[in-house]
């Protein structure tokens, strides 16, 4: 029969190796996490920016379809150059923001539990007769080794 005090310790043991592992984890990749997050929310920014330019290119080359008016022309040519460099910093952005995930990756530490505590086993009660035959014996042994004890002490004294 369980007793509640042994459910009770086991969970608490469970739930006290599960947050000692977050807090571990946490506080080991906590400087990687931060450089992930920065490199995530500048990708995402990028992204929106490139996002609004390739609108912007597009929308200027439908207006700008008459040749005769090359200074038009100049306005989608740095839409597109900007549109370009954006493009250029979200591949940079996007390469560091992966090498910093697998730096996370590595970085963190993998903790096992190899032994998970168990609620004790249900006490078994040992037989009178198998107790007494024990229990018999013992005392047999014990008073052998103290009558040859004493008897040996008796002869180096004599």
């Amino acid at each position: 029969m369980f007793q509640p005090k042994s459910t009770f310790s086991k969970q608490f043991t469970e739930r006290l190796v599960k947050e000692a592992t977050d807090f571990y984890i946490a506080t080991k990749t906590q400087r990687t996490k931060t450089t992930v997050d920065n490199l995530q929310f500048k990708a995402d920014s990028i992204e929106r920016k490139l996002n609004r330019k390739t609108y912007s290119v597009a929308s200027s080359m439908d207006v700008n379809l008459n040749p005769a008016r090359s200074a038009a022309g100049v306005s989608t040519e740095i839409e597109t150059r900007d549109k370009i460099i954006l493009q250029t910093m979200y591949l940079e952005v996007i390469k560091n923001l992966e090498l910093s995930k697998m730096a996370m990756a590595q970085e963190t530490p993998v903790i096992q539990i190899v032994d998970s505590p168990i609620l004790p086993l249900r006490p078994q009660r040992v037989g009178k007769i198998k107790g007494l035959t024990l229990g018999g014996l013992f005392a047999g042994f014990i008073c052998a080794f103290f009558l040859i004890g004493r008897r040996y002490v008796a002869e180096k004294l004599d």
